[in-house]
């Protein structure tokens, strides 16, 4: 039967299980942060970790959303961004990039040429930043549709 002929509730439970599975087999049990900009990819990322994880892991930090955000301009996700907070019930960690110049990390651009995510290469960047300054050495993110549609080569 193709797709277009399938009940919608067969789909969604058919796409939980999808990202169910792939967020279980990337999560190591050591902990690690996740990438969050209040889009649908990470988003769902960060609640179906919730889910998974016990709760003593997300109350202690061993799992932590990051996000960055950018205080008065257009590109600002802060609203999406605090309502997975509220949703979840747990706080993270608000990285505030409106003032970061991309010439400041050149280099480090310049070493992700090649890779996939390049327009978020920025951003990314300044998470990874903040997520190994608390000990995280993993970090889990949902680059996908919303952040390649969304508008971030005009962050960068």
């Amino acid at each position: 039967m193709s797709n277009a002929r399938r009940a919608t509730q067969d789909l969604v439970e058919e796409m939980r299980g999808l990202i169910d599975a792939a967020v279980k087999r990337a999560t190591p049990e050591s902990g690690a942060a996740v990438s969050l900009s209040g889009g649908m990819d990470s988003s769902s990322v960060w609640g179906t970790l919730t889910q998974q994880v016990e709760a003593a892991g997300l109350q202690t930090g061993l799992f932590t959303p990051y996000s960055n955000v950018y205080p008065g301009l257009p590109c600002d996700e802060t609203p999406f961004i605090q309502s997975i907070h509220e949703f979840t019930g747990l706080e993270g960690v608000l990285v505030d990039t409106s003032s970061t110049l991309a010439s400041d990390y050149l280099e480090a651009l310049c070493d992700r040429i090649d890779h996939p995510h390049l327009p978020n290469a920025l951003p990314v960047e300044l998470v990874c930043e903040a997520a190994a300054s608390d000990g995280h050495t993993v970090l889990l993110t949902g680059l996908g549709g919303d952040e390649w549609l969304g508008g971030s080569l005009d962050y960068i």
